[in-house]
């Protein structure tokens, strides 16, 4: 098509683990370097290519940063306060409702403690090696382009 988005329209990401802004940021250099490629191929000029180089903007963009947003989008969704509520209602199943709540006192800051620890030890690594891969493609691409 001749429309995409990019940052959090593309990709919505909850708002912690600090990815938002660093995906809108690589989404737009790669949308960058997808219309650098594709004018250099020779698109754009008078003859109506334009829709040509839009469609083929869109779809290399949406190559390079599909896999990699959606691996970060699902790691942001499966940790942090989300996945500290649906713990809570995996180990509260069945209680009675002062039998939860006492649990909750008793047992919950600890949880959700180990849970954005959990989330801030993993989501770095695996964010960070995603976003190196993205980085080196699109570093890639800018030196195949030339100056």
């Amino acid at each position: 098509g001749r429309v995409t988005l990019l940052g959090d329209a593309a990709h919505p990401l909850l708002p912690f683990g600090s990815q938002g802004a660093t995906q809108a940021i690589l989404d737009a250099e790669a949308l960058g370097v997808a219309l650098a490629r594709a004018l250099a191929a020779g698109g754009g000029d008078e003859s109506g290519s334009d829709a040509d180089v839009v469609r083929e903007t869109v779809k290399a963009y949406s190559e390079m940063r599909c896999a990699v947003t959606g691996k970060i989008v699902i790691a942001n969704r499966g940790m942090g306060p989300t996945r500290v509520l649906e713990l809570i209602e995996e180990k509260c199943t069945g209680l009675a409702a002062e039998a939860k709540t006492a649990w909750i006192e008793r047992s919950g800051r600890g949880l959700a403690e180990e849970t954005i620890r959990t989330y801030r030890g993993a989501m770095p690594r695996s964010a960070c090696l995603e976003i190196v891969k993205s980085l080196n493609t699109l570093r890639e691409w800018q030196t195949n382009l030339g100056p």
